[in-house]
């Protein structure tokens, strides 16, 4: 089984020498794509199900990443083509500003955007048929995309918008859920856990922003562990009722990571 963004593949029992060795081989021989998926919080897993929750017993590939062919004609770096055509509002009361664009650029902007599902999808599953090939690869069980325009006035970023079965992605070596959402009240899903802030306190000033107990003039902001809280190694099973609080859904089925390559590098964990 595979999931990208998360994308879900069933596939028959292999060693982790071999995939290991096939995963390695696709990224640093095929080129047909920008392979990220050791950047950010992109991962690849092999993972097995013992069927928990109903969810049928066997292997699943799991993979995690953004389409990064596209990063340099959607994000406002300097540079990027549409950036004399944005416009910032500001907050004067927050020191906090909005950046957007209108009119022809935005028109482009989302007709380029709205390419980023389709080609995901097919990226990803590109990926995983050329590791997996036939002798493998059994059957594809999802494929739903976290980022991107479901239309031309909406950005999904870290959340997925159709009501459909979704991976809720934990943290490394952490089981992964899959999870229907209750129709009834979706207005959307988050992809994994995220980050929540040890002390929620924000405080924006003219010239800084102070978050938590931390003061930040100018530049990028790295927080730090002290004031991040990410989802330990003994409560994963607290952030899932957590995030079914806020999302109400139903766990229907549970892998277990058993190796995972990420920005971490190779972690063999069962």
């Amino acid at each position: 089984m595979f999931v990208v963004p998360p994308y879900l593949e069933y596939l028959i029992e292999i060693s982790i020498d071999d995939f290991l060795s096939r995963v390695n081989n696709v990224l640093q021989s095929d080129l047909s794509y920008t392979w990220n998926y050791t950047n950010g919080n992109h991962f690849i897993s092999l993972a097995k199900s013992n069927g928990e929750y109903g969810f049928d017993t066997g292997y699943y590939m799991i993979v995690h990443a953004s389409a990064n062919e596209f990063k340099n004609f959607l994000y406002p770096n300097s540079g990027v083509w549409y950036e004399k055509d944005i416009k910032i509002e500001y907050d004067d009361n927050s020191a906090r500003y909005l950046r957007y664009i209108t009119g022809n650029s935005a028109i482009r902007f989302y007709n380029i955007a709205k390419n980023l599902v389709q080609f995901n999808a097919e990226r990803n599953r590109y990926f995983i048929k050329s590791v997996l090939s036939s002798e493998f690869l059994e059957k594809e069980i999802l494929s739903i995309q976290h980022y991107g325009m479901p239309n031309n006035h909406t950005v999904c970023i870290g959340a997925h918008w159709k009501p459909t079965m979704y991976t809720l992605l934990t943290s490394p070596g952490k089981p992964i859920y899959l999870v229907n959402p209750n129709r009834d009240t979706f207005v959307g899903s988050p992809h994994g856990f995220g980050l929540s802030l040890a002390n929620p306190k924000v405080v924006f000033d003219s010239d800084s922003i102070t978050i938590g107990k931390k003061k930040f003039k100018s530049g990028s902001i790295e927080i730090g562990t002290d004031a991040i809280n990410r989802c330990s190694s003994t409560d994963a099973k607290e952030h899932v009722s957590k995030v079914l609080d806020i999302c109400p859904g139903k766990i229907v089925g549970k892998s277990h990571q058993i190796v995972s390559i990420s920005k971490d590098g190779t972690r063999i964990w069962q």
